[in-house]
């Protein structure tokens, strides 16, 4: 084991974007390239005063996407929160930190900094001196809908339990809710925390408004949308087994489902 490090993980590819596209909790942010030294920190905390030098190094959450108009992947992880660009000659190297060795917060030998932050203290633990593992998924992919869906997949496994003592009228397919646009991401469904019905939760990871179908199962007679403390806001009227919504750019959005509230218990119920 090696103390006070930092181990990664490096995929080299012909891929050269002038920008990475990184995964936050409720979508995407795009950060540019750009390309910094040592020595071009050193000028920077020259400057004096509590000033701290560029990095190059970021963080993000379960996705990134490297594309440069011809070339790309992407990468996909519950697990990693940190990754570095740099290009090298006619090659793009990706940088996954998977341990980050700390023995002390506070040192004020710092090539990013000429002044302590806070006074130093040993943290031993954090020197990650045990086994530790990640998952991570590269999708050989550049469209944006496999992307998406490939990366979700991995991400949260479809789970599969036997549902003891089924009732001879149970259909054999059952479904809560459809749609198509894979942009859209399902983030929550869980009981509504008033009430009868089902609270649902969309986010947009696309650059502009998306108007999106949903195909509601018959026990849904109602639908409004909420605040994320699930206040309604508008009431929305369902077309058949149809609920047509538009969901903002890189926006949440909270709906709540309701129908006949002995139905929706015993479908519920009958299927946690």
């Amino acid at each position: 084991m090696v103390k006070d490090h930092r181990l990664r993980v490096l995929f080299k590819s012909r891929a050269i974007p002038d920008e990475i596209e990184a995964g936050e909790p409720f979508g995407m942010i795009k950060r540019r390239y750009k390309s910094l030294s040592v020595e071009d920190q050193e000028k920077q905390i020259q400057q004096g005063g509590y000033r701290e030098s560029e990095v190059n190094f970021y963080p993000f959450q379960k996705l990134l996407i490297i594309d440069d108009g011809e070339n790309g992947y992407a990468i996909s992880t519950l697990d990693l929160t940190e990754y570095e660009y740099n290009v090298v000659g006619n090659y793009s190297i990706l940088e996954l930190t998977l341990v980050r060795a700390i023995g002390v917060l506070g040192r004020n030998i710092l090539t990013v900094r000429d002044k302590y932050s806070l006074p130093a203290f040993s943290t031993p633990d954090a020197q990650c001196l045990r086994n530790m593992e990640a998952d991570i998924r590269i999708i050989p992919d550049r469209r944006r809908e496999n992307i998406l869906k490939y990366s979700e997949t991995f991400l949260n496994p479809l789970y599969i339990r036997e549902i003891l003592n089924p009732s001879s009228n149970s259909p054999e397919e059952f479904s809560l809710l459809q749609w198509n646009e894979p942009g859209i991401i399902l983030s929550s469904v869980k009981r509504a925390e008033k009430g009868d019905g089902v609270m649902i939760r969309f986010f947009s990871t696309l650059d502009e408004d998306t108007d999106i179908s949903l195909k509601l199962n018959p026990i849904f007679k109602r639908a409004s949308i909420a605040t994320l403390a699930e206040k309604p806001l508008e009431d929305i009227l369902i077309q058949g087994d149809r609920l047509k919504i538009t969901i903002p750019e890189h926006k949440v959005m909270t709906l709540i489902l309701g129908g006949t509230p002995q139905r929706i218990n015993e479908e519920v119920v009958h299927r946690e």
